[in-house]
């Protein structure tokens, strides 16, 4: 009827009226088109979702666009749910290629001399371990069942029931490709070797704090004198998902490497000092004994 020629005409310009703002130098804009794409992607994944990856993927690949990296990241992040839920893909890659290869993409975007860049990576990483139950990567040896989210398409997480996820390894699944790891958590396997994504984004984290720390002796006399001056965070933890991401990293990866990073931590904090971003470090010392006591203590 009228209305429903109403909505789609709706449809067909609210994207366009959304996108030429995009990267505008007015940051209110900017901020209203990226809600907006993100609420049209739930309404009409199809278009929506083809505009926001071809700004990320334009972005990454041109020199002159790198300014707009970070919008484009965020928007990206903002638009990983409606994602999933929509199992949108493209003729060449599945839902699990396009989300791989952008955790892989961005990680160099993880940089003490840009803030913006390295907010909406850890924007981007938080909004896709917090939309998934449990993360397994292509070599992960404790395979999953057949996995939700396919290149065949339908909805990535669709019939998805958290609490019913032990029914799924047991073969009372429902056919849509949702898979567990046989102790009643379902898992979402992305085609990533996880090992190595884990270890580029610890060196990268350990080079970001090393990077930010100034140094007593780089911050005045004044400062040495007042030691509780110190303790003051850094752009990492007002104004980035820092925290939340280290957090559902460690909650959403294989025991393993959960294992593995504490480890890593474990080295971090014998082998440096970094008193000016002691709140970012204590932050994940305090994520690691809360996700992985056992390994934290050990």
């Amino acid at each position: 009827g009228c209305g429903a020629i109403l909505t789609s005409a709706w449809l067909v310009l609210l994207p366009r009226c959304a996108a030429p703002v995009h990267h505008s130098p007015a940051a209110a804009l900017v901020s209203a088109s990226c809600k907006a794409l993100c609420h049209l992607s739930y309404v009409w994944p199809g278009a929506v979702l083809p505009l926001v990856l071809g700004r990320f993927q334009s972005a990454l690949a041109t020199a002159t666009a790198m300014h707009q990296l970070p919008t484009s990241i965020s928007t990206l992040a903002l638009c990983v749910r409606p994602l999933l839920l929509a199992g949108w893909h493209t003729k060449e890659e599945s839902t699990q290629q396009l989300i791989a290869e952008a955790m892989m993409a961005v990680l160099p975007g993880i940089d003490a001399n840009d803030e913006g860049k390295t907010a909406a990576v850890f924007q981007f990483y938080t909004a896709v371990l917090s939309s998934i139950p449990a993360l397994h990567g292509a070599a992960e040896e404790e395979q999953a069942a057949p996995v939700y989210g396919s290149a065949e398409g339908g909805s990535a997480m669709d019939g998805l029931e958290f609490g019913t996820a032990g029914d799924v390894a047991g073969g009372n699944g429902n056919g849509n490709g949702n898979g567990s790891n046989g102790k009643g958590v379902p898992v979402y396997t992305l085609p990533l070797y996880l090992d190595d994504w884990v270890d580029q984004v610890m060196e990268r984290l350990f080079t970001l704090l090393g990077n930010l720390d100034t140094g007593p002796s780089h911050r005045g006399m004044d400062q040495q004198a007042k030691p509780e001056l110190l303790l003051q965070s850094t752009y990492l933890g007002k104004d980035t998902l820092y925290h939340s991401f280290f957090q559902h990293l460690l909650l959403r990866l294989p025991p393993r490497l959960a294992d593995h990073v504490v480890g890593l931590l474990g080295q971090f904090a014998t082998e440096r000092a970094l008193p000016t971003v002691a709140l970012e470090a204590s932050s994940m010392f305090r994520s690691a004994s809360i996700a992985r006591p056992a390994a934290a203590v050990e």
